[in-house]
């Protein structure tokens, strides 16, 4: 269960839910203590006391405190799948997309389970951004993409067609131009939906 959650108030109330993934939405001040993960994305700022570990993705992060873990953003397919720890089998690797209740992402192309979808425009890997269908290492990684997905894919792509860039403005996610097996449908942490 996602929790949406824009004050400290309702994020008090939020931790008190069993099992819940809360998301801390808008421009809003939030304190979280004991032990905590946290993920931030755009222009958040992080403030962490000495005993809690930062790792840094990009050479444009900002950090103070914390013990500090430099990330350096895989430059090889390889790397990438084990930076990630994603599931490979058999040349196929599974990768996630964040879509909406009908299943359409919100590039207009349909994730339906069953299905296996192409890009029309690949591009042949060539830039980051644009130009094929583009994936993530987790369902809970989608969400810095499609903030307010209803729905998330798990999308088995032939580890030999995804396109991973060296200095990445994303370095979490990857594009391939096409899925190679059909779609299943997972919740936020990756388990499949029965009867989907």
């Amino acid at each position: 269960m996602i929790i949406k959650v824009t004050n400290q108030k309702e994020l008090n109330e939020a931790l008190k839910e069993k099992d819940a993934e809360i998301e801390l939405c808008g421009n809003g001040y939030f304190e979280i203590n004991g032990s905590s993960q946290v993920t931030a994305y755009g222009s958040s700022q992080v403030r962490a006391s000495k005993q809690v570990a930062v790792t840094k993705h990009g050479k444009n992060t900002k950090v103070t405190g914390g013990v500090q873990i430099d990330y350096t953003t895989a430059t090889t397919v390889k790397q990438w799948l084990k930076d990630y720890d994603v599931t490979v089998e058999k040349g196929v690797a599974i990768l996630y997309k964040g879509v909406g209740d009908d299943f359409k992402s919100q590039r207009g192309t349909f994730y339906t389970p069953g299905t296996t979808p192409s890009a029309p425009d690949w591009d042949g890997g060539k830039e980051e951004c644009g130009g094929g269908l583009h994936f993530s290492p987790h369902p809970a990684f989608t969400l810095k993409y499609v903030p307010f997905a209803a729905k998330f894919v798990a999308c088995p792509v032939k580890v030999s067609e995804i396109a991973v860039h060296a200095e990445a403005e994303y370095p979490d996610k990857v594009k391939a131009p096409r899925v190679f097996k059909p779609i299943w449908e997972v919740d936020i942490n990756g388990n499949k939906v029965e009867g989907k």
